[in-house]
């Protein structure tokens, strides 16, 4: 399965990010806009995210993450691996996005802050999500 494929351990964390939907990007037609999604889990190499949007697999994409226990955001590039819909609601997607090196981006930080992740519990991760989504 694609979702697995990636090498890096992974915790499930779920934070905000905002995805800069470039020319081409998305199914819609869509481009220049920008999609405000739940990051599901990272890893030093990626991450997962439900978006409100069909992206199209394939696509670099400039995206925010804002970790709230580090109290930093991190601007990222990132390339859409794998796309499949919602099974909750149709009008959202699952998306695996793998992180690119690009001179302007955080990605160093990122890899510093997330090379010795740990699983954060389930139920904090219930909690968090209740507070930052409403369910």
């Amino acid at each position: 399965m694609r979702e697995n494929k990636r090498h890096s351990p992974r915790v499930e964390r779920i934070e905000r990010a905002l995805i800069q939907l470039s020319s081409g990007c998305t199914r819609r037609g869509e481009s220049g806009v920008t999609v405000s999604a739940q990051i599901r889990d990272v890893s030093v190499t990626g991450f997962k995210a439900l978006l409100p949007a069909q992206i199209q697999e394939g696509a670099i994409v400039d995206v925010c993450i804002s970790v709230v226990d580090h109290m930093h955001r991190y601007l990222l590039v990132a390339q859409v691996m794998w796309v499949k819909p919602d099974e909750e609601d149709t009008e959202y997607c699952l998306a695996g996005f793998r992180l690119l090196p690009s001179e302007e981006s955080d990605l160093m930080m990122w890899m510093r802050a997330f090379r010795g992740i740990s699983h954060s519990g389930k139920h904090s991760v219930e909690r968090k999500r209740k507070a930052l989504f409403g369910h």
